[in-house]
């Protein structure tokens, strides 16, 4: 008998889950171009504000969100170092790679995205045009 009833239990949870949706994955992906160790943190409506680890420099860590169909649209937002980002997850919220840069900026790019001209201008900067002559 306690074992029809685990089945049941466990049939009706399943057909829960299947019926509601569990709720929207977004995978973040940190990459800390700079040369310090860098902290970082996660803000989500259901969480709160969690620790999600340190990335060494020229290193990288990924944190998968997991928001609840029935909290979408969520108001998120990350911090790595002293970099502060809000950002809002939907349904059409796709995976975010966010590179941490040595000038003291921060890049979100989604999966499509490519990072090869940015990096180009960090390491290969365009030199200043001379101050014109004066006669």
């Amino acid at each position: 008998m306690a074992m029809i009833r685990g089945r049941q239990v466990w049939l009706i949870v399943l057909g829960a889950a299947l019926l509601g949706g569990c709720g929207k994955q977004v995978s973040l992906t940190f990459f800390n171009l700079t040369g310090d160790t860098l902290d970082v943190y996660v803000t989500t409506p259901q969480d709160g504000r969690k620790e999600v680890g340190m990335v060494p420099p020229m290193g990288s860590i990924q944190y998968d969100l997991l928001i609840p169909t029935n909290q979408l649209p969520a108001k998120c937002s990350w911090q790595a170092g002293s970099h502060i980002h809000s950002f809002e997850v939907t349904k059409g919220t796709v995976d975010q790679k966010i590179s941490i840069l040595p000038a003291g900026g921060a890049q979100m790019r989604d999966r499509d995205s490519s990072l090869k001209d940015e990096l180009d201008k960090e390491i290969n900067p365009v030199p200043a045009e001379p101050p014109p002559d004066k006669p």
